[in-house]
């Protein structure tokens, strides 16, 4: 029986070997007269119907469009059997019987198209030259523009392109052009045709199992289909997955095309988070040189604020700026660059071209003023290291004002005006107005004492670098933003941090941001068409922003400036600036995030964190999520070719070299040294040595301190006498204290009177025996102020300032003396409730709310309590005090005792106060 069952089998492959050799060699003779025999004519007609399908859009495609339909079209050519493969006729005696079944199946359905070829393909043709267009056009216009590499399509102008993206990302309500798709492939005529059955049962069957629908129920009746527009959960690239697997489609829709952001987009701001390492500075070189090239054209301008001058250097080392180049940058060039110590570049901010405010009409004239007293504020902001209390405010605008008055001012100028502002009361009387009466009635009054002081301090600790004060020395701004970027100037500016340190490349930073928002203002006085377009870049952003970003990014907006905002992570923005910049820009990019910024960014990119965490930095490029305000449904992901500026050509050194010289003529100046007025010489006072507690208590108990011995005068030694070594000072000798009657003394009130010294002493008394380390009359802000006590203990830095009789503006001077020098904690204490009731309303009602979380008010009594809330003292030390070993022990104390210590105190205080 298995003789006979083997012999049908064998005679049963054999037929099947013939059938399937027959249709090989039929097919073989029908392809060699097709219509689409050779490359070449197969070549002409796919990219004939491809011409076709995007004329019937009025447009033509870009490369990367044509290479995804071209592809995309051939697959289909294969799957109708046009097109076929034909395996060597010897491998067909090696098939399996399924590998047989198959060929035949392909060979039939290859010649049934074949002789009928002509006219199956040109309905073939027919009905995808209607299905593609519809699928084209919900395509953005960006997929039908190449990445600009020579600038000469002027289709481009209106778009920065990026070279690649998902084609499903750009694709607008993807689930129903894939639907559109399968009803198209499913009509009546592919029916009667014969045509795209391969693709069109794929298709099914994807659609069954995205429905949970198992493939041999396909015929039944009523089934519950689940179509991709229903899956409103899925994103692009799942749907594409899911319904499109294992067809032409799915590639199609998967190819990279090009993405554009549109012209007008980029003047509502972008904002950049780039981890370290991801490619945050390949992207904005990616998108200088866009602008750079458009520059070429539309002559727009370009800032750019770089920190750690890589950037830049990349950037101004292109043949875009070669001096010897056609149609080169050359001579529209600003390069400021702090290393370039010898050359320093002309900056002043109280340059004011007071020729073009007169030409303005009296509105435009005073809203101008009032911009750059604005900017003056923020950019002083950055001079005090802190964003300014509410009176340094008060006095910066009316500065301001009086500043643009004074000719040929500099930063010398205003640090004269802090020291001796009596010189400049001729131009304080050029004034009018309130500006004029604060300097008549409030500028040299003793509430503002302490402001100056401060003020002054800080200019100086800013005039310590050399660099700094080269380049603000001048009288002239020759790096005047308004003008330059009216003309179209490329301005690449490093603020050198490795260089002038974090503090000296934030104050330049700032300038220019200032500058920058003082120049959109400007732009005002201007009708629209002539505010020229403007594109500012601004790397590690952080340094040099505060929440007033949200006026210049609603200023620049308004007057054709676009900002590009770069940073690492969120954490380097405190959380009000954060959602300043998230609420100011509508171009976001994220990539290489941490988890945590993923988690706070999906919101405002419209997708899942793991989106965001899954963009990589490949070998060849990297990868960032984008999204458009009122452009994009939901966020993209875009690739960016890495090494992409740095492999553009280069200008040669000697070709640098006249670029610089050539800046350099044109924006530097010699450095300027500064004149000082010779100081007055002043009658020294003698000193009086403060009386220690311990005497101040044998004073008040009838004890009197005989004088101590009285020095003989000491005759300076001549001019060129060397100090000998030998020399040492003589020994003081301390009287014996004798018993007398204690005199009636008046009392002495405030500002350093017996009871502020007593407090002072008492004070540091306390927080000695609880370990803090203590300062009668610390010197602070450079000399520029005094704190009465100051207390040093681990963390804590304690100012406290006391209050006998002094009135509440001269408390609230001091109080902002000790915020400006950076205590953590500031004890105001008072010597009675009341007094100290009413310094605490004042001052509160005068501070930031950060400021007053770091003052309290104290009466004397209540000292010991805050100390000893400030945790446990030290452990005992013992140390060697003029050659005896000295134990220090600090006894802890319940609250009973505390309380009862407390009480105790007060008795002794009111009665010592009372003496005195």
């Amino acid at each position: 029986m298995s003789n006979w069952r083997n012999w049908l089998s064998g005679g049963t492959e054999g037929r099947e070997r013939e059938d399937t050799l027959v249709l090989y060699r039929e097919l073989q003779l029908l392809r060699e007269r097709a219509f689409l025999a050779d490359d070449e004519a197969r070549w002409t007609f796919l990219v004939d119907l491809i011409i076709e399908i995007c004329r019937k859009l009025d447009m033509s495609p870009s490369d990367r469009l044509g290479s995804a339909l071209y592809d995309a079209l051939l697959q289909l050519l294969y799957d109708d059997g046009f097109l076929i493969n034909l395996p060597d006729e010897a491998a067909l005696a090696n098939c399996t019987l399924e590998e047989g079944v198959s060929l035949r199946e392909m060979f039939r359905r290859s010649i049934r198209v074949h002789k009928d070829g002509e006219r199956l393909l040109a309905e073939w043709r027919t009905k995808l030259s209607y299905l593609f267009p519809g699928i084209l056009r919900s395509f953005p216009t960006s997929a039908f523009i190449d990445p600009d590499d020579d600038g000469e399509d002027e289709d481009k102008i209106e778009y920065v392109v990026f070279p690649d993206a998902a084609a499903y990302d750009l694709c607008d309500d993807l689930g129903d052009i894939i639907e559109r798709t399968l009803v198209t492939l499913s009509d009546q005529y592919a029916f009667e045709f014969g045509l795209f059955t391969k693709v069109r049962t794929r298709l099914e069957d994807n659609l069954l199992r995205a429905s949970g629908i198992p493939l041999s129920k396909r015929h039944e009746e009523q089934l519950k289909l689940r179509f991709p527009s229903e899956q409103s959960k899925m994103r692009p690239e799942e749907l594409v997955e899911v319904y499109l697997q294992g067809t032409a489609f799915q590639d199609f829709f998967r190819a990279p095309l090009p993405f554009a952001i549109p012209f007008p987009a980029r003047f509502e701001h972008t904002h950049i988070v780039g981890g370290t390492g991801h490619g945050k500075t390949q992207l904005l070189q990616f998108l200088i040189h866009h602008d750079l090239v458009r520059a070429k054209e539309d002559g727009r301008a370009v800032v750019v604020i770089d920190s750690q001058g890589d950037l830049i250097r990349t950037i101004s080392h292109l043949t875009h700026f070669d001096p010897e180049a056609h149609d080169s940058l050359a001579d529209r060039l600003v390069l400021v660059d702090p290393t370039d110590i010898e050359h320093p570049v002309s900056l002043n901010m109280f340059d004011f071209d007071r020729g073009r405010l007169w030409k303005l009409s009296p509105m435009d004239r005073e809203m101008t003023l009032n911009a750059a007293v604005e900017t003056f504020e923020y950019f002083f902001g950055a001079l005090l290291g802190a964003e300014l209390t509410a009176r340094q405010g008060v006095i910066f605008r009316y500065i301001a004002r009086l500043m643009l008055e004074i000719p040929d001012a500099t930063i010398h100028t205003l640090r004269e005006l802090m020291e001796n502002g009596e010189k400049f009361r001729p131009y304080m009387e050029r004034l009018s107005g309130s500006p004029r009466h604060f300097f008549e009635t409030q500028f040299f009054e003793r509430q503002f004492g302490e402001t100056k002081k401060q003020i002054l301090a800080r200019l100086w600790g800013v005039l310590s670098n050399a660099t700094i004060e080269h380049m603000f020395s001048h009288t002239e701004n020759k790096v005047d933003l308004f003008s330059l970027l009216n003309e179209g100037k490329i301005v690449l500016i490093s603020t050198a941090k490795d260089f002038l340190g974090h503090e000296g490349a934030s104050i330049l930073g700032r300038f220019f941001v200032s500058l920058i928002a003082q120049a959109a203002l400007q732009r005002a006085t201007l009708v629209p068409h002539e505010r020229n377009p403007a594109f500012v870049y601004i790397d590690e952003s952080q340094d040099y922003f505060d929440t007033s970003i949200d006026r210049l990014c609603n200023q620049a907006r308004k007057y054709r400036i676009a900002l590009n905002l770069a940073h690492q992570n969120l954490d380097q923005l405190d959380p009000s600036l954060r959602a300043t910049v998230m609420a100011s820009t509508s171009i976001k990019f994220a990539g290489g995030v941490s988890s945590k910024d993923a988690n706070t960014l999906d919101s405002e990119f419209r997708v899942d964190a793991s989106f965001l965490l899954a963009q990589k930095k490949r070998s060849e490029h990297t990868e960032f999520v984008c999204f458009v305000r009122n452009f994009t449904n939901q966020a993209l992901s875009v690739r960016i070719p890495l090494g992409y500026v740095e492999a553009l050509p280069t200008m040669s050194d000697e070709s640098y070299e006249k670029l610089l010289w050539r800046s350099r003529a044109e924006y530097s100046a010699p450095p300027i040294e500064p004149t000082f007025d010779r100081p007055q010489a002043v009658q020294k006072s003698k000193v009086q040595r403060p009386v220690s507690p311990l005497a101040m208590e044998l004073q008040d108990g009838g004890i009197e301190a005989s004088p101590g011995p009285v020095p003989s005068p000491v005759q300076a030694p001549p001019a060129n006498a060397a100090p000998s070594e030998t020399e040492r000072p003589a020994p003081v000798v301390e009287r014996v204290l004798k018993l007398a009657p204690r005199p009636k003394v008046p009392l002495e009130q405030g500002g350093g009177g017996r009871q502020h010294k007593y407090l002072q002493h008492f004070i540091k008394q306390l927080a000695d025996e609880r370990g803090f380390r203590t300062s009668i009359e610390e010197v602070i802000l450079d000399g520029a102020g005094r704190v009465d006590v100051s207390l040093v203990r681990g963390e804590h830095r304690i100012a406290c300032e006391i209050s006998v009789t002094t009135g509440r503006d001269h408390e609230l001077g001091n109080i902002e003396k000790c915020l400006a020098a950076g205590y953590s904690e500031i004890v105001l204490v008072g010597s009675n409730e009341r007094h100290i009731k009413s310094l605490t309303k004042f001052i509160d009602a005068n501070l930031e709310e950060n400021e007053r979380r770091k003052v309290r008010y104290a009466v004397p009594e209540s000292l010991i309590e805050y100390l000893d809330s400030l945790g446990e003292p030290p452990l005992p030390t013992e140390q060697m005090v003029r050659g005896y070993k000295v134990r220090t022990v600090q006894q802890a104390t319940d609250l009973d005792d505390a309380k009862a210590r407390r009480q105790a105190i007060a008795e002794v205080l009111a009665r010592s106060i009372r003496k005195t």
